[in-house]
């Protein structure tokens, strides 16, 4: 029927990973609320990596608006613990390289905010939605305050159309969408 919860997810990403020659694990656990879950880690180039494929869909059960993330693509063992919880008695590998870290591999990955360097990535990034994952909330916060509420986002917009953002449920995740 074309639907799924988790574990159907977890399980057509491993046929696809497999398929792909990509060698791919299902991990069972909980929820940052606590409900059951399960996702995914891959190993690209001797590395390993989680990905919660579930999590990055792109339609939201009460919106036929398209919400594409990558904010679980390729995450650290540290990233996993913010949201998720492993269950006992696996054997799960330590992910700790953030290489292929979809932001982070497409330069839209914010270590420290300082206006500057954000206007360079912003007007490096493709497409009129940009998303942009800081290293911690507190990065963000400061970038929110610095482009927003100074209203600095009108130096590097392309357009002074509008603006809206959104902050992902991590806290970690900015998107700029410009009108």
């Amino acid at each position: 029927n074309r639907k799924a919860i988790c574990s159907g997810y977890a399980a057509a990403f491993q046929l696809l990973a497999k398929k792909a020659g990509i060698p791919c694990g299902r991990v069972s656990g909980k929820d940052k609320s606590g409900g059951d879950h399960e996702w995914n880690y891959i190993i690209l180039d001797g590395e390993y990596y989680y990905v919660d494929v579930t999590w990055d869909d792109p339609l939201s059960a009460d919106s036929d608006k398209e919400n594409k993330t990558y904010e679980y693509f390729c995450i650290t063992s540290g990233e996993l613990s913010e949201t998720h919880k492993i269950n006992g008695n696996q054997f799960i590998p330590e992910c700790t390289s953030k290489k292929y870290d979809y932001y982070v591999y497409n330069n839209l990955y914010v270590e420290k905010y300082d206006f500057n360097s954000f206007s360079e990535l912003f007007q490096n990034a493709t497409g009129k939605r940009k998303e942009f994952k800081f290293s911690d909330g507190q990065e963000l916060q400061n970038a929110v305050s610095d482009l927003f509420k100074s209203e600095k986002i009108f130096m590097i917009a392309p357009d002074k159309a509008g603006y809206s953002y959104n902050i992902s449920s991590s806290g970690k995740v900015l998107t700029i969408e410009m009108k």
